[in-house]
């Protein structure tokens, strides 16, 4: 397990939450910031912390997401700004296509001809929106992603100019229209001194892109200081991938005097086929400035150690099948994907009718597959035909 930190410095034989489950049970909520993947992670870390305290209150916990952080961020720079839903914001993109539809801006995304924009038009709602629903929803999911991934209308305009040199292609004409679309969107919000929640994170690295006047400290520094005054050390943890704009950030924040920041990364070098995205996140982030921090030793749970080491290794292919101490990982060999989730299912209807408490919550099952795309389909008819209910999630 990777220790990575913006200071050379000795590892603890702990992990990073344990160490801050300390220092929250001992009362202190606001020295360190700790950041997590999602929600789930947020509100487990929450509860096993108000567990391991046993009824003493405890103070504030800095428990963030990566856009809960760059939210608190943009808002401490720009305290003048409002922030948006997603609906409001859909609302403003819509406004930001009728406008462009009456001044003939846009050529992709089009209405049929005698289609009309007027309020007073008494068609169906369906009908009387600026562009198909569907269509409409696909703008507003592709601006979200654009926002989220750190794409900026510049970044597609440069490569616009390259792919027009191929001629006026649909891709062209579509582009043109997003970029378009996305510009008046985005200026509507500075009109209004508004932000949206996927822009937050784009939003903080324009600021700490640009420098301050001369004599103050940086605006990473400045912002950081006023939303968590007391913080001294930020722990990450949890996270298998980062999208650029969030390795930007984070490297950002390394900058900031006094600030320690340690990132722990689960993997097992040994096995890229199950941990590529984590070793290469871990070279990603060496590359930004951050060192591998040497730990004491630690002991490790046997069953996650030797899941972490073969889970779809493909080099363990007929090899010996390792065994952990006692019978608790078995081994079954199928001669394909299809045979394979046969076999899960079989034994999951085992277990089910084994025992009750499964039976009532079969949510404690976790099937994991090394591609989500070749699994999918076969999952869902199997378990379909064993009448067993499923959520699929590429996590």
């Amino acid at each position: 397990m990777p220790l990575l930190s913006n200071k050379k410095r000795p590892g603890s034989s702990d992990s990073l939450e344990a160490e801050v489950r300390e220092l929250a049970a001992s009362g202190d909520g606001e020295s360190w910031v700790f950041i997590v993947p999602n929600r789930i992670a947020q509100r487990r870390m929450e509860r096993d912390f108000l567990e391991a305290a046993r009824g003493r209150t405890l103070p504030q916990l800095n428990i963030l997401t990566l856009a809960d952080l760059a939210g608190k961020l943009a808002t401490t720079a720009l305290p003048d700004f409002r922030v948006i839903g997603d609906g409001e914001s859909a609302v403003l993109i819509e406004l930001s296509i009728r406008e462009l539809l009456q001044a003939h801006k846009l050529s992709f995304f089009e209405r049929e001809a005698g289609d009309s924009l007027d309020a007073e038009d008494d068609r169906s709602n369906d009908r009387a929106f600026p562009i198909p629903r569907g269509t409409f929803e696909l703008v507003v999911n592709t601006i979200r992603q654009l926002k989220e991934s750190g794409v900026t209308t510049e970044d597609i305009q440069r490569d616009l100019i390259k792919s027009q040199a191929k001629g006026e292609t649909t891709e062209v004409r579509r582009a043109r229209d997003i970029v378009r679309i996305y510009e008046a969107y985005q200026n509507r919000l500075i009109e209004h001194r508004l932000m949206d929640t996927q822009g937050q994170m784009l939003l903080a690295n324009v600021r700490y892109e640009s420098t301050p006047p001369a004599g103050e400290r940086n605006y990473i520094q400045q912002d950081f200081q006023k939303a968590f005054p007391k913080a001294a050390e930020i722990f990450i943890s949890g996270f298998y991938y980062l999208e650029p704009p969030s390795i930007k950030l984070i490297a950002r924040l390394a900058e900031i005097e006094g600030i320690s920041i340690r990132i722990e990364l689960e993997e097992d070098k040994n096995n890229r086929d199950l941990f590529a995205g984590l070793i290469d996140l871990e070279a990603k982030l060496l590359e930004h400035g951050f060192h591998t921090v040497k730990q004491s030793p630690k002991n490790g749970n046997p069953i996650s150690d030797t899941i972490g080491r073969h889970l779809f290794r493909s080099n363990d292919a007929g090899s010996a099948a390792p065994q952990p101490a006692g019978r608790a990982i078995q081994y079954v060999e199928a001669t394909d994907a299809a045979n394979e989730v046969e076999e899960i299912a079989r034994r999951i209807k085992l277990l089910s009718h084994s025992d009750a408490d499964i039976r009532k919550d079969l949510s404690q099952i976790v099937v994991a597959t090394p591609s989500s795309e070749a699994y999918t389909p076969l999952i869902e008819e199997i378990f379909r035909r064993h009448g067993i209910p499923v959520q699929i999630a590429d996590r």
